[in-house]
């Protein structure tokens, strides 16, 4: 079932009918909450959201409604669905209608009223296709949002219940395709128009067929998807079939998802991807290719390989794979980094055009003591942080950048909690 999300469909002519119009978020690079800080005068129990300009001016998130006038209303949660829509949680009375939910058109600052109570998507699986249309979750079930009419944005649920019935996992790859179910979302496939493969199943039909280049198994074996990964418009799998007698490993192969029309899946074998113990492929946005990760247990150094999926073939480079720490993100153009141990408050970016070491900043050394959050975007440079200063017992926001120039936006200071950190643009 679709719900339609609306903006100014209201009759003009009714001085009494009022709805909001925008959102100020326009030019906003982030977006922060500090718990217990006034949303408006005298109100001392919400929380206010405050929007970072590219200028470092600090501005409160209010609205504005069709009679011109600046108001608040109170926020409890903010999500961000794409590089255009931003999803608002809290209380928004009209005058004939309070909502639960909005859209907000970070460009236009346009403002969509959900016409149905939903709680905020999950912010780690949230996916975009190719036309734009957005992908998220609710209470176990994927939704789609169709943007494709601005005047008219419609919601439908993905998947019937059942099908998620006790899985919280799904992925959506750019050109429709929907992975969902068991803990790495590799159970079944649903085509953008409709049909649904069940994974194990299709792949052991065209291993008994012989389509794919591999040796099969003498012996009864069961088919495990071990990892899935979106690379170019479509999904890649890690497989392996294991014996169902001993458990043993009997072949290991990489395969592609080919989508034929709208509703028709082909399995195409990877044997440059195959032939190696591939233990991680991830996409390096400056240098503008695939590197792949090889288990290479005692063998120094860990060299990065190139994948090309145009011609199928792995092309080892002089790159090396930095040390282990904790992966924070990319940013434009580095990778960040920290220590294992949550009592080090070290950080490193490391250049992605040649992985070298580009900075390592204690950020104990500026007066931040304890770090709560980091944001890292591919959409900007540098590392945002949530953090506590022992100085003054203040919370603040601050940044690091790449050349390991530390940045405190004192505007920010708060006696409360910062629990909201949202990179936009």
């Amino acid at each position: 079932m679709a719900l339609v999300l609306f903006c100014s469909c209201h009759n003009d002519d009714d001085e009494q009918n009022v709805f909001l119009t925008k959102a100020t978020v326009k030019g906003a690079t982030t977006i922060f909450c500090s718990s217990g800080s006034a949303t408006k005068a005298g109100d001392d129990n919400s929380d206010r959201f405050m929007t970072i300009g590219e200028d470092g001016k600090i501005r409160p998130i209010r609205f504005i409604n069709n009679l011109g006038d600046t108001v608040d209303m109170k926020i409890s949660a903010i999500t961000e669905l794409d590089d255009t829509y931003l999803w608002f949680s809290g209380w928004f009375p009209l005058s004939n209608k309070t909502y639960e939910t909005i859209l907000v058109n970070k460009k236009t600052e346009r403002i969509y009223a959900v016409d149905d109570y939903r709680e905020q998507p999950e912010s780690d699986m949230i996916y975009s296709d190719n036309k734009g249309n957005i992908y998220f979750h609710f209470y176990n079930v994927p939704f789609k949002l169709d943007i494709s009419d601005p005047d008219n944005l419609m919601i439908e649920q993905y998947l019937p219940d059942e099908q998620m019935d006790g899985r919280c996992s799904f992925a959506v790859s750019p050109n429709g395709l929907l992975a969902y179910g068991g803990y790495n979302n590799c159970e079944k496939i649903k085509c953008p128009g409709g049909r649904i493969y069940r994974l194990d199943e299709f792949l052991y039909q065209e291993i008994e067929l012989g389509s794919l280049a591999i040796d099969k198994p003498n012996d009864d074996y069961f088919i495990v998807v071990n990892d899935l990964y979106i690379i170019g418009e479509t999904f890649y799998l890690d497989v392996y079939c294991q014996s169902q007698k001993n458990l043993e490993i009997k072949a290991s192969f990489f395969v592609r998802l080919e989508l034929k029309g709208d509703n028709e899946l082909k399995i195409i074998y990877l044997p440059g991807l195959s032939e190696h113990s591939i233990i991680r492929v991830g996409y390096n946005p400056v240098r503008h290719t695939y590197e792949v990760r090889k288990f290479s247990e005692g063998v120094v150094p860990d060299y990065i390989w190139d994948y090309d999926p145009v011609t199928d073939v792995c092309t080892q480079t002089n790159y090396i794979f930095t040390e282990y720490y904790a992966n924070l993100g990319q940013s434009k153009i580095a990778t960040w980094q920290k220590p294992y141990d949550n009592r080090e408050v070290n950080y490193f970016a490391y250049n992605l055009s040649d992985h070298s070491k580009m900075c390592e900043v204690n950020l104990k050394d500026y007066g931040v003591d304890e770090v709560y959050k980091t944001v890292v975007s591919p959409k900007q440079t540098g590392m945002t942080f949530t953090g506590f200063r022992y100085l003054d017992g203040k919370n603040l926001v601050g940044k690091v950048t790449e050349e390991g120039e530390v940045i405190i936006n004192e505007d920010t200071k708060s006696d409360s909690k910062i629990t909201t950190l949202i990179l936009l643009n």
